[in-house]
């Protein structure tokens, strides 16, 4: 006679994808916030040793970083329209993070399961986590190797920290 499972082993498939939505959540929220932190304690070190660079916009914190960065580093072209576009996406979501809605917002499709989901499940997901630790890595890697030569100690500082951040994997 073949074994029976175990009854109390049960889950159900709707149990099973939500709280494997929920992980996938907490996981997301936790890089992309850990993104947003990185690029902020970059940007300190960045004023840190080039004081002058500095350029603040308003109260909008992703343009001053922006502006900063664009001061203290060779940034033109593809890498710039990356650094606008990313940046205030990644902090948009840790300012979701740190501070939720308070009422209700309407479910969102989630583009790879095509359901209506809660907000949350579908801004804080795994494509949205890994496109912004990435962008983190990829960016400081990048700037590390491209200070501006006018900002003599913040290139000192960037040439001594080139082995604190790893190579972005190749895209393929």
């Amino acid at each position: 006679m073949p074994e029976q499972p175990n009854p109390g082993y049960r889950v159900n498939a709707n149990e099973a994808f939500a709280a494997a939505l929920e992980a996938e959540f907490r996981a997301s929220l936790i890089t992309i916030s850990s993104a947003a932190i990185a690029l902020d304690a970059f940007f300190a070190s960045v004023i840190h040793h080039a004081p002058d660079a500095r350029r603040a916009v308003s109260r909008n914190r992703p343009k001053t970083l922006i502006e900063t960065f664009k001061h203290a580093f060779e940034i033109r072209g593809s890498n710039q329209e990356q650094l606008v576009a990313m940046l205030p996406k990644i902090f948009e979501l840790r300012q979701r993070a740190v501070h939720p809605p308070e009422d209700f917002t309407a479910p969102l499709s989630h583009p790879v399961y095509g359901y209506q989901l809660e907000r949350r499940l579908v801004l804080f997901r795994a494509e949205n986590a890994t496109g912004a630790s990435s962008f983190a890595n990829a960016f400081i890697w990048f700037c590390l190797r491209k200070p501006k030569p006018c900002w003599n100690a913040l290139a000192t500082w960037c040439k001594q920290s080139l082995d604190l951040v790893p190579e972005p994997a190749s895209e393929q």
